[in-house]
């Protein structure tokens, strides 16, 4: 065999990186599970400072509503990739969410996302092109003046997925429509299982308390309330506790402790 050729030590090499971005990002939302979605909401409300937190499955869309700190200029620019951060547009530092994943958990519910914050909105979309044309993901940029958005905190809206929908380049992948009964499997298994799971997020001096309110509109409310004791000192072992109760209508009920 030949030996390969040498190169010419003046000419210069050149590396691209090159992914077609469609087919990838809908593999990727294939593997979304969607018993994570409002962990993933939560631990974006949490990374914003928020101390309550609604999550509310209306009849024709899921909407989450937090009073933390409104979307920053830094939080925007990140909001107009559909999905990573880190390189080309900063990550968080020091959060929960770091990645801008987390909120494309939505996309398992619906085709559309829109992010409602100080003055202004943003839509990410698997149907840029239109809801009559094939699937295609993109984000509407810049940001889109909205007078109605909550000056504080913000508002995300997801309409329900009624109709499925296949991709049409790439592997074959289907998107099925959402039913009633699934989501109010979504909002069912929430009341069951968030109290536990948040419970390690609490930390003294960090998050004392936070309060998650869940509605359906046919199902009800719940209300839980998550806390961090204090710090304790003894025999050198830092201790504290942290706990979650639900507010009833005329009562306190402790749920999970720690």
């Amino acid at each position: 065999m030949p030996p390969e050729p040498l190169l010419d030590s003046d000419q210069a090499e050149e590396f691209v990186l090159k992914t077609d971005q469609a087919p990838e990002f809908w593999q990727f939302l294939n593997g979304l599970r969607g018993d994570d979605l409002l962990v993933e909401l939560i631990v974006n409300e949490l990374d914003a400072r928020s101390s309550r937190t609604e999550i509310r499955f209306q009849t024709d869309q899921l909407v989450c509503l937090g009073n933390g700190d409104p979307i920053d200029a830094a939080g925007w620019e990140r909001l107009s990739y559909i999905k990573g951060a880190g390189h080309e547009v900063a990550a968080k530092v020091g959060m929960f969410g770091v990645k801008n994943h987390g909120l494309k958990a939505c996309f398992t519910l619906g085709n559309r996302i829109t992010l409602r914050s100080d003055g202004q909105q943003i839509l990410q979309t698997l149907f840029k092109d239109g809801d009559n044309k094939p699937p295609y993901p993109g984000v509407r940029v810049p940001p889109r003046d909205d007078p109605g958005a909550p000056a504080r905190g913000t508002q995300i809206e997801v309409p329900y997925r009624r109709r499925r929908f296949s991709v049409p380049h790439g592997e074959a992948i289907e998107f099925a429509a959402v039913t009633d009964p699934q989501i109010e499997q979504v909002f069912n298994q929430a009341v069951a299982t968030l109290p536990k799971r948040l419970l390690g997020v609490m930390r003294p001096g960090m998050l004392e308390r936070y309060e998650v309110v869940l509605s359906h509109h046919k199902l009800g409310s719940h209300t839980f309330v998550f806390r961090a004791g204090r710090l304790r000192r003894e025999s050198g072992l830092v201790t504290y506790f942290r706990e979650c109760s639900e507010i009833l209508a005329d009562s306190e009920r402790l749920l999970e402790r720690e």
